[in-house]
C-alpha cells in the first residue's frame, strides 16, 4: 500500500531530526484512524515539566465525578499559595476567591504553578499516580510539587516516556481514561486556546488538545491534532536542551508530522487528493 511508503518517509525524517538535535529527544506519533505508531526513543524515561499537569487535571475531574470534590466550590487563594515559575496567581496582591474548576483551567491554559500546587495538595500524589498505574502508565509519575528544586535535586522528578504520554492522549481521545465524561472534561480544557510549539507552524483554527512543559533543559508537549479523517497524537519530550532550539525543534517536527497527515486527510488509499466532502459517507471514529 502506497500509504506505508509515505509513513516510512516520515519515520526516516523523525529519526534524522532526533539524531541532529542538540540534546536528547523522544517522539511518538499515533494515527488515531488506523492505529499506526511511529516513534523514536519512545521508552526513554524523561523529565516532562508541566505536561504532567494533564494527569493532575484528569485526577481532579475523576474526584469530582465521584463526589469527593465540588468543581464549583470557591477556594481562597492567598499569598501562602504563591509559587514561582509560570502563572498569574503569584502576581495577586490580595486574597482571591476562585472556583476550583477555574483554578484547574489556569493550571492548563497559563500553566499556573500556584494553581497546580493547590490542586496537588487537594487531590494528593497518590490519587494521580494510582489513576496512571490503573491504566498501565506505570512509568508516568507525579513525584513533586511545581518548582520544588530541592525535591528535584534528590531525584524526585515528574517523568514519563513519549510512549506513555501518547498512550494517555489516545485514551483521552477514545474516552477510556477513567471514563468518557472525565475525558470530555479534560479535553475541553486542553482545547482552550494557547500558544505552543506544536501549533507554531500549523494552520490557524486547527483544533488541538495540548499541554506543554518547560523547565531549564526540558521542553515537552503532548498533543492531539484533530482532523476529520486522520486525527493523530503527537508527543515530543526533550531533555538536556537549550530552550529556544528545543521549542523550534518541536515546532518543526510538528509541522513535518502535520504535513504528512494533512495529505492523508484528503487522500484516497491510492494517493489521490479529493475534497473532504467526498469522504463524508465514511464511518468516523472521532469524539
Amino acid at each position: 500500500m502506497a500509504e506505508r511508503l509515505l509513513f516510512s518517509r516520515l519515520e526516516r525524517e523523525l529519526e534524522l531530526r532526533v539524531r541532529e538535535f542538540e540534546g536528547v529527544a523522544a517522539i511518538e506519533v499515533r494515527d488515531l484512524a488506523t492505529g499506526k505508531v511511529m516513534s523514536v526513543n519512545r521508552e526513554v524515561l524523561m523529565s516532562v515539566g508541566s505536561s504532567i499537569k494533564i494527569p493532575v487535571l484528569a485526577a481532579f475531574y475523576l474526584k469530582a465525578a465521584r463526589g469527593k470534590i465540588d468543581p464549583q466550590e470557591m477556594f481562597c487563594v492567598e499569598k501562602r499559595h504563591h509559587t514561582g515559575g509560570s502563572g498569574i496567581l503569584q502576581q495577586f496582591d490580595h486574597a482571591a476567591h476562585i472556583c476550583l474548576e477555574d483554578i484547574a483551567t489556569l493550571m492548563i491554559t497559563l500553566s499556573d504553578n500556584s494553581a497546580t500546587n493547590i490542586l496537588i495538595d487537594l487531590i494528593g500524589f497518590e490519587s494521580v499516580n494510582r489513576l496512571l498505574s490503573e491504566h498501565g502508565l506505570t512509568r508516568t509519575v507525579l513525584a513533586r510539587r511545581m518548582i520544588d528544586n530541592e525535591a528535584a535535586v534528590h531525584g524526585k522528578e515528574n517523568v514519563s516516556t513519549a510512549e506513555e504520554a501518547a498512550q494517555l492522549m489516545e485514551m483521552l481521545y477514545r474516552g477510556t481514561f477513567a471514563d468518557a465524561d472525565v475525558c470530555d472534561k479534560v479535553l475541553r480544557v486542553l482545547k482552550k486556546p494557547k500558544q505552543t510549539p506544536v501549533a507554531r507552524y500549523l494552520p490557524q483554527g486547527l483544533e488541538l488538545a495540548t499541554k506543554t512543559g518547560a523547565l531549564d533543559g526540558v521542553r515537552s508537549e503532548w498533543a492531539i491534532v484533530y482532523q476529520e479523517r486522520r486525527p493523530y497524537v503527537f508527543t515530543c519530550i526533550t531533555n538536556y536542551c537549550v530552550a529556544d532550539s528545543a521549542d523550534e525543534f518541536i515546532a518543526q517536527v510538528s509541522r513535518e508530522v502535520y504535513t504528512c497527515f494533512s495529505v492523508l486527510n484528503t487522500s484516497t488509499e491510492f494517493g489521490r487528493r479529493l475534497p473532504l466532502e467526498c469522504f463524508h459517507h465514511e464511518t468516523q471514529n472521532t469524539r
